[in-house]
């Protein structure tokens, strides 16, 4: 799934340059995720969907009632070995 998502002829992937994006590369789909503001801006849909690689995940997920719906929006994050995301709690 990595290798469809990260494949190379995808304009829209972006690595360091933010400092909310330094040492990992972030690709979004459907919609792009604005760290700035949280969310995505609806009027500016991207070119690329979800891809079609991620369709068993979220069949399971929903089939599984862990999502109501079909995700619009995707964010994959990928970090260098060693690397990843800090524990975080959101109040």
């Amino acid at each position: 799934m990595m290798k469809t998502i990260f494949f190379p002829h995808f304009s829209q992937l972006y690595q360091g340059g933010k400092e909310n994006l330094k040492h990992r590369k972030v690709k979004h789909f459907g919609y792009e995720f604005m760290y700035g503001i949280n969310n995505v801006d609806r009027n500016r849909p991207l070119v690329h969907g979800i891809p079609s690689a991620c369709d068993l995940l979220i069949q399971q997920l929903m089939e599984e009632k862990h999502l109501d719906s079909r995700p619009d929006q995707l964010t994959v994050n990928q970090y260098q070995p060693g690397q990843g995301k800090h524990p975080w709690m959101r109040l």
